[in-house]
């Protein structure tokens, strides 16, 4: 940071102090911080990260086309004039969206040994994986199947199982999830109707999710306590404690490249709804 400050500093005649937020503090420091009134010049923002609650409250500052015109002409010259709409929050723009949009996909990474113990092969949905996860707890004591951190895996395989059923946008509004507002819709439904998780198909695959996380949990497939884990499966996973890995197509590189290190055989398994398309991430 010296570096880069010497030459900021130089170049634009300005500094940066840079704060991180780990990943298990951010749903109780970010809006914390952003209350406090602490000088904060700029913040990562995503419709994930609370972009559009604290745009609400009148968190951050409101953008205009001309700010960013005159300000940043070689962003503004190169980005796509549909990332200005999409950023609108009741009409108002609040962030500068990103010029290289997140093309990624959800993914979960198996041993491959394991999976020839079990008979598995080229699994493509996770309910697909029982007899993997049978496999894991009988026959390698030192594994947790589904090793879940409190953070991101914990709803992961939830998710997971409910994307069978259909393309689901949203998350329940208890479920800690920055972008939760309660309501669902079908990324696969023409109409983009709005649902409430009494209506279907939310409620059946909710349902279905549910019953089979907990026969799962009871049979011993999943950690006892992962409100209390705070290190990722998919670090675990390397360490040859977890049976499963959760990640996306990009974060999970990383745990790939240290499984080959160690000489363990992965399967990357992508996780798609019914019809097998996914929608562009926004951030």
């Amino acid at each position: 940071m010296a570096a880069v400050n010497e030459k900021l500093k130089q170049d634009i005649n300005a500094t940066l102090e840079i704060n991180y937020i780990g990943w298990g503090d951010v749903a109780s420091k970010y809006p914390l911080i952003l209350a406090s009134g602490q000088d904060v010049d700029f913040v990562f923002a995503a419709d994930w990260n609370f972009y559009v609650s604290e745009s609400n409250k009148g968190s951050f500052l409101e953008l205009s086309e001309d700010m960013i015109k005159t300000n940043m002409p070689k962003y503004y010259a190169g980005q796509d004039p549909a990332a200005y709409q999409a950023a609108q929050v009741n009409g108002k723009q609040y962030m500068i969206p990103t010029t290289t949009p997140d093309r990624k996909v959800n993914v979960i990474v198996l041993r491959k040994d394991i999976m020839d113990e079990a008979g598995l092969v080229n699994p493509t949905k996770i309910s697909e994986l029982e007899p993997y996860l049978a496999a894991v707890k009988h026959s390698h004591p030192d594994m947790i199947p589904l090793n879940l951190d409190s953070q991101y895996d914990l709803p992961t395989p939830f998710g997971a199982l409910v994307s069978e059923k259909f393309a689901f946008q949203g998350a329940p509004i208890d479920s800690g999830d920055p972008s939760a507002v309660g309501l669902f819709t079908d990324n696969e439904d023409p109409a983009g109707k709005i649902l409430s998780i009494t209506d279907e198909p939310v409620q059946s695959a909710f349902q279905y999710a549910a019953e089979t996380m907990k026969k799962w949990y009871d049979a011993g497939y999943v950690n006892k306590n992962p409100y209390s884990n705070k290190v990722r499966s998919k670090d675990n996973f390397v360490e040859g404690k977890a049976g499963a890995a959760f990640g996306n197509s990009i974060d999970i590189q990383a745990t790939l490249a240290a499984c080959t290190d160690k000489g363990i055989e992965t399967y990357v398994m992508p996780c798609f709804p019914p019809r097998g398309m996914l929608l562009q991430a926004a951030g």
